[in-house]
């Protein structure tokens, strides 16, 4: 009796270590830098039904935006060159006061505004790191940190 609980709890162990073990996946190198944000063009080029959510993230305060809040957003992110996007920033240390949910029929992403600089594009369940991007380069009307702010004002 005592071999077949010795038996047992080997066994037991051995099943739920291995499951549990830290295997190396086979995650290739992310493709290029700007990844996610074609992916994300791709889908706002493609879909026309979509949802953009804006959060507020010190008040937790949400706004669906409406058809022409999104369009200024797509047509925002369809002017990003490939020279706009960047290795995550040193001094990015701050949590992203907005943030935009892009919500398709089978997939979701997520744009941190972190300040008139910096924004990070990822998808909802994605497997590379995000994208980060400098707006420097944009036309004023395209930043979206003053965008954000216009749309839920901080004062």
């Amino acid at each position: 009796m005592k071999k077949k609980l010795y038996i047992f709890i080997l066994l037991f162990f051995c099943i739920s270590l291995t499951s549990c073990s830290n295997l190396p996946t086979f995650q290739q190198k992310k493709p290029n830098n700007f990844y996610y944000t074609e992916l994300l063009c791709g889908d706002l080029k493609l879909n026309n039904d979509y949802k953009i959510l804006l959060l507020d993230t010190n008040f937790y305060k949400k706004v669906t935006l409406d058809k022409a809040e999104c369009n200024l957003i797509k047509n925002s992110t369809l002017t990003l060159r490939s020279v706009d996007f960047i290795n995550k920033p040193n001094d990015l240390t701050m949590k992203a006061p907005y943030k935009l949910y892009f919500i398709f029929k089978n997939t979701s992403y997520v744009a941190e505004v972190y300040n008139e600089k910096y924004l990070s594009i990822y998808p909802w369940d994605g497997d590379y790191p995000r994208d980060y991007i400098n707006m420097d380069s944009l036309p004023v009307s395209y930043n979206l940190f003053q965008f954000c702010k216009n749309i839920i004002p901080r004062d």
